[in-house]
Parts: C-alpha cells; structure tokens; sequence
C-alpha cells in the first residue's frame, strides 16, 4: 500500500544571496540524521507549475509572495516536496509510513520567496546566510562570466542569456556592467530577506556569517542545530570536527583576498553595496561589532590608489568619485 505523504513539521529554509556559501551550509546540515532534504535546489519543483514560471502567463522575477500561494498552489507545492524527499543516505520518503519529518530546503531564488513559503509552512523557520560582499559580488561575476549558471536562456526584457536569482526590476540593467548587474542581484536578495525577515519574530530566523562558518564550523553548526531543534548526531559531528569540504557548486578552491580579481571593478559599485551591508551587520550583530566590521571593510576595499583613476570610466580621481562614497 502507498502511503500519502505525511505532514512537513518547521520545513528549515536557507536564504541568502547567490554565491553566498549556501550550498556548502546546506550540504553540511543535510549530514543531520533528523533532516530530509530533495537532495539538490528546487527550480524546477517550484517553477514547473505555470502560474509560479518566469514568463507569459507566469511572474516577471523569482519573487513571490503570500499572494501567490493561493490554497491550490500552496498543496501543490507541499505535495511536490514531500514526494522528493530522501534522508542523508539517498533512500527516498514517498511511499513510506513515516511521521512528520523535518525539511531542509536551499535554493538562492528563495531570498525573494520568504513570504510565500511562510504562507506555504506557516511553521517554517529560516536561515539566513550572509557573507562580505566584496566576495560574494566576485563570485556571482565569475558565475556570469563561468556560463554554468544560466538560469533563463531566453529572458522576456533582456538581451541574451541570465544568470543566478532574477530580482524585480532585471530590466533596468540592460547596458550595465557586470559588477552593476552582481550588485544588483546581491542588493536585491538582501534587503528582501531583512525586509521579510523584520516582519517575522526572532523566534522564526537565524543568521549565520559565512566567515564564522568557515572559522568555526562545529560552533555554527551547533548553534544552527540548537536553533532549528535538530540534535548533532555523531555522524554530522564528524563532519564539522576539522575543515568543511568544498562544495559541489564551487567554482575555483577559496583563497584569501581572491575577490580582488575583480577589485577595481567591485570599487566602483561599493557605494551601492556598503548601505545595505551595514544594514545587514546592524541587523544581526551587536552594534560594536558591527561598527567594527564596517570600518576594517572601508579601509581594505580595494588596491585603487586614492589619486588613481576611478574604475567607473569618469576622468575624476579614485578618491573624488566612487572613493568618496565608501
């Protein structure tokens, strides 16, 4: 006999800019015992229905909100993650007569989808993953620039090809340069997710530091564990005990200051990145701390020299320009 799926008790959502280290939480957390995941991101699941598609008769960006989670499509979307589901060893729920189990879902796109899932799992519980954004915004260029993820090869209102998260308002950047266009996509994701999140009690989200994460896997991941109420079974203490692997969407091995590749373009768009990182920062630390890592982010943004040309193609210098705004 095939048993109808089974309840999804506080599904964990991990939200967070593309190119954020998001995949490498998720894998890591995936190793808990108690968590259940679909075992990849969810474009497809959540995109194969017409009405939540990017195009004609579908939405204009990924993002979605309570509105778009009518009744219908609400029991859509909890029936195709349940029948997805497998445990940390591969083997599949559907058709089983388990309980409630937990989820564990991570797809960027979801940054922009909090109040629907909220809607979805009124129980769900988020958390969100933040990293420097002179990192980040390096990554998602090298994604662009990499060509492995395309994410909409014929978009309606742009010319060519579009990569990773599609914010409302892509349409605006057509002509802009690539840094603009990570800019954009890192912006967008992150004041969605801290307006969103403003909206929710502090007892239904968390945040994470990539750089903590990294620094401290065993302690993060405890705290995530303690927070979302998942014990660390010995199997995922091991795994966070020394350094975490790569993971699978790693373009190049990380290195220390490997974001300045792209550091004289990055400089001219810090101006428009540094409000809502501070925001961020404000949001989520305490305000010393926060203060702190504003500062030591100002003083090592770039190798410009200050009586340098500025990398935004005006003839003032560095520092009369884009130098003066960060």
């Amino acid at each position: 006999m095939v048993h109808l799926p089974s309840s999804i008790d506080r599904p964990v959502f991990i939200v967070s800019a593309p190119r954020s280290g998001s995949t490498l939480l998720f894998e890591t957390l995936a190793k808990a015992e108690a968590l259940w995941t679909i075992g990849d991101e969810s474009h497809q699941l959540i995109e194969g229905l017409p009405k939540l598609s990017v195009g004609p008769g579908g939405v204009d960006s990924n993002r979605l909100t309570e509105e778009d989670a009518d009744p219908i499509t609400a029991q859509q979307i909890r029936v195709r993650f349940a029948e997805r589901l497998i445990n940390r060893d591969g083997v599949a729920r559907w058709g089983r007569s388990t309980g409630p189990v937990r989820m564990l879902e991570k797809t960027p796109k979801n940054s922009l989808r909090i109040p629907f899932f909220r809607t979805v799992f009124p129980d769900a519980l988020f958390v969100y993953l933040y990293r420097d954004p002179r990192e980040n915004l390096s990554s998602v260029m090298e994604a662009w620039k990499a060509g492995g993820w395309i994410t909409y090869p014929n978009l309606v209102g742009w010319n060519g090809p579009w990569s990773l998260l599609l914010p409302p308002g892509y349409q605006e950047l057509r002509g802009k340069s690539l840094a603009q266009i990570a800019a954009f996509q890192w912006i967008s994701a992150n004041k969605y997710i801290l307006s969103d999140l403003a909206a929710l009690s502090k007892s239904h989200w968390i945040a994470v530091g990539y750089d903590q994460m990294i620094e401290d896997p065993a302690r993060e991941m405890q705290r995530i564990c303690e927070f979302i109420d998942v014990p660390v079974d010995g199997h995922l203490e091991g795994v966070v005990r020394g350094k975490l692997p790569l993971s699978r969407y790693t373009l190049t091995p990380p290195a220390k200051d490997k974001w300045r590749k792209n550091g004289p373009a990055i400089a001219a768009v810090l101006h428009e990145v540094l409000p809502v990182y501070r925001q961020i920062l404000e949001t989520v630390l305490p305000a010393e701390v926060a203060a702190a890592k504003i500062d030591a982010f100002k003083s090592t943004s770039s190798r410009i020299g200050r009586n340098d040309p500025c990398p935004c193609g005006s003839t003032k210098r560095y520092k009369d320009c884009h130098g003066a705004l960060v």
